[in-house]
């Protein structure tokens, strides 16, 4: 809470974070930092970066880093904000569960094809957005962070004029993520699923050698460690993680059971190792924790007509839906929790 500088009432400070789908459109930042009330904004910009994998031949270890500026100690929590001000160049501040994939402590150097990082501190999942790793704005650019993901904003005053504020601003028919802190797990872009640290906690991390064309080749020992392919009711042969087969099993063996088997007409692939499409993320499919069905009636950006019961069972099992994405992907179901029953 904010005292007033007229002895009136304190105004309320908010915490919320907006977000775009593959990015925040040029001059955003600078139009929600004019909005009435707001009286911070921290642009965080988030790609991977490629650490040096001992699997060698190329291979590398992907990891999604956050590029923070000058502001963005000031929202943190207080307990962090000397570790988050004292960043410099060349340094990575890891995400618990980061450190905990690669144990690592601080004074280690992670080394990638373009900067050597100094770890100078390890902070909760929830202080950096769950990135796995954090660095400055400059070291951002040397490592290819580039891409404006999401904004953090200190508000002191009305939400719902905020949020009418800057979807008026906003370029036409562009669809945007206004939340604060708890209506989503991580102050962060793309919290419809899991961030990418979090799948490697559940699932495993791996090593990577891009193939060209969008797709990619995992290392053998984890392909083999992590991946079955089983018979799975409604769907035939099926390659998945083994993490995650009992729950799509489990809610296949639900739609046929209950006579909503002809809801499938189409099973569209589980694992795949390739980015998401036109872009430099990990589609979740490279886990093998993901679904298609029905794509030819369900394209990528159109307009569902995925049976609600369908989708009920997923999410009941534990998936969530891609109908519901800013931009929709209604053929897509993707593990986010164990079975919700």
């Amino acid at each position: 809470m904010v005292e007033s500088s007229d002895g009136s009432s304190p105004a309320e400070s908010t915490l919320l974070v907006v977000w775009t789908s593959g990015g925040l459109p040029a001059g955003l930042t600078t139009a929600v930092r004019s909005v009435e009330g707001v009286t911070r904004v921290s642009e965080v910009r988030s790609d991977l970066v490629w650490l040096d994998s001992a699997a060698g031949d190329g291979f590398v270890v992907p990891l999604e880093a956050s590029a923070v500026d000058d502001v963005y100690d000031e929202i943190a929590p207080a307990e962090w904000r000397n570790t988050l001000d004292s960043l410099q160049h060349g340094e990575a501040i890891l995400s618990e569960s980061s450190a905990s994939l690669r144990s690592a402590l601080v004074g280690d150097v992670l080394s990638t094809g373009e900067l050597d990082l100094v770890v100078v501190g390890v902070l909760p999942d929830q202080v950096v957005g769950a990135a796995e790793i954090v660095t400055t704005i400059e070291t951002g650019l040397e490592l290819g962070v580039t891409t404006p993901r999401y904004l953090l904003v200190i508000l002191e005053g009305d939400r719902m004029e905020f949020e009418r504020s800057v979807r008026e601003v906003l370029p036409e028919g562009m669809a945007v993520r206004i939340r604060a802190p708890g209506e989503t797990p991580f102050l962060r872009h793309g919290d419809a699923v899991l961030p990418q640290v979090v799948i490697k906690s559940e699932f495993g991390e791996f090593s990577l050698r891009s193939g060209g064309s969008g797709s990619f080749d995992i290392e053998s020992e984890w392909v083999a460690d992590n991946l079955a392919t089983v018979d799975v009711p409604l769907l035939g042969p099926t390659t998945c993680h083994v993490g995650m087969l009992d729950s799509l099993r489990g809610a296949m063996a639900e739609a046929e059971q209950s006579n909503l088997g002809f809801l499938v007409e189409t099973f569209d692939g589980c694992y795949s190792p390739r980015f998401i499409g036109g872009t430099r993320s990990l589609s979740r499919h490279a886990w093998g924790v993901a679904v298609d069905l029905n794509y030819a009636a369900n394209p990528t950006g159109q307009v569902t007509i995925q049976d609600p019961r369908l989708v009920s069972i997923m999410e009941r099992w534990g998936f969530t839906w891609g109908g519901n994405w800013l931009v929709p992907d209604a053929a897509h179901f993707e593990w986010v929790s164990p079975p919700l029953h």
